[in-house]
């Protein structure tokens, strides 16, 4: 009764174990481009957020930003998204609108250099623009 408390405490420790030394399919991507207004002008301090929570990064003062990060791969298509957001107002030009594109890409798009192993698909590298609308004022 007593091997049989610890095979059941062991094996999801080992499940946990092996679940991670054997990996899962993974790439890398690389997302820049430009967010301007709708007369051309870039927009400063503009949050671009691509993927998770964690990959926020800001317009400089040309309106360019640069992102990257990592993916996990599950089917054969894929959806990244980007949002852009105006947090600080009328401050830099104007108080925008946010806008968000769900990026769908296959795993051919992926370039496959510099692959670390077999999981790794390489990475996916996009540029993608914005034009924001100044919001409403009321």
């Amino acid at each position: 009764m007593k091997l049989k408390k610890i095979l059941l405490l062991l094996f999801p420790i080992m499940g946990v174990t092996l679940t991670a030394c054997y990996g899962s399919p993974h790439a890398d991507f690389k997302v820049s481009g430009k967010v301007m207004d709708e007369e051309n002008q870039p927009i400063n301090n503009i949050q671009v957020q691509v993927g998770n929570e964690w990959n926020k990064v800001y317009t400089d003062a040309a309106g360019n930003y640069q992102a990257h990060g990592s993916l996990e791969i599950g089917g054969e298509y894929q959806t990244l998204r980007v949002a852009v957001t105006d947090i600080d107002g009328e401050e830099n030009g104007g108080d925008f609108e946010s806008a968000i594109i769900d990026l769908k890409y296959e795993r051919d798009e992926m370039k496959k250099e510099n692959k670390r192993d077999n999981w790794d698909y390489g990475t996916l590298t996009k540029e993608i623009n914005f034009i924001l609308k100044k919001k409403d004022s009321e």
